[in-house]
């Protein structure tokens, strides 16, 4: 805080801040612990694998793996920016997905938005046999997206709230 000085006195420029750059120590996490601890002992652990929606809106998509067994929460899209000329849809990478597709046991959705369900119909077309749970409301606006793109044989599976649901080792 400064403060005005009495009249009749010089006031000096207040002194230029200082930079400093601190330099990190190394630490580790008692999360990193148990990690390291679970390679060790080969014990399977769980690991979230966002393909999406991080540090961004939309494009909503995280993979749950544990041990040979993945589930895909969310299936977003966004709409392109401005500069973004002939592209309909920003969805996210697949890569990772076409790379596992044998380990992915189901699809499960929050909720209807774009954000989460809209790159469905692109991901699903060459994952026909993975099973798609959610909502009811949720499951309808995915069947339609199914049907508007043309994308046939997909297992929906309706799931009403507070229902436990098993897949494969997740619950």
């Amino acid at each position: 805080m400064q403060h005005a000085a009495p009249a009749g006195e010089e006031t000096s420029a207040p002194a230029a801040k200082k930079s400093v750059r601190r330099t990190a120590r190394p630490r580790t996490t008692s999360a990193r612990k148990k990690a390291e601890s679970a390679k060790e002992t080969n014990q399977p652990t769980l690991r979230i694998i966002p393909l999406g929606g991080m540090g961004e809106v939309g494009k909503n998509m995280t993979v749950l793996a544990y041990e040979d067994e993945m589930i895909v929460i969310d299936c977003g899209m966004i709409f392109p920016e401005g500069e973004m000329l002939g592209i309909d849809y920003v969805i996210p990478d697949t890569q990772f997905l076409m790379a596992n597709k044998d380990k992915i046991k189901a699809f499960v959705f929050t909720h209807g938005h774009e954000d989460h369900i809209g790159a469905t119909p692109f991901i699903l077309k060459d994952l026909k046999k993975v099973p798609v749970y959610g909502g009811r409301l949720t499951t309808a606006l995915i069947q339609h997206k199914l049907d508007e793109h043309g994308v046939k044989g997909v297992h929906m599976q309706t799931v009403k709230a507070g229902t436990k649901v098993k897949i494969g080792c997740f619950e």
